[in-house]
């Protein structure tokens, strides 16, 4: 299926601006590792010197460390799915190199997979 190209637009769109909105959340809570693509790194806090604080700052950083994490895998699944879209192999399942049916891409506009081989 050739996907048309008024509808790959308005995805690559619509990916374009979430992977702009994810690195704006990202650079609120990591710096970019200049040395790794795609990757951030969350300092740890600094919130005192006492027993407690250091309690606090350790769930600080756990809670941080887990949102980075979750934001740079959708990060990453965007920038591989605008990838696709300039090698013009988007909407082809990976798995099965069928085409990923137009509705499942408008709801997930990364999908990188057909509903059947979905993980």
């Amino acid at each position: 299926m050739t996907i048309d190209p008024n509808i790959i637009t308005a995805l690559q769109k619509k990916l374009t601006d979430e992977k702009n909105r994810l690195e704006s959340l990202l650079a609120s809570l990591a710096k970019k590792d200049p040395a790794v693509a795609g990757d951030y790194d969350t300092p740890f806090p600094e919130m005192g010197t006492g027993i407690e604080e250091s309690q606090d700052e350790v769930e600080e950083y756990e809670n941080l460390t887990s949102a980075e994490h979750e934001l740079e895998n959708r990060l990453s699944s965007i920038t591989a799915a605008l990838a696709k879209i300039e090698r013009g192999t988007y909407g082809q399942c990976t798995v099965c190199r069928e085409d990923i049916p137009l509705e499942r891409l408008h709801a997930n506009p990364e999908a990188s997979s057909c509903a059947a081989h979905a993980q």
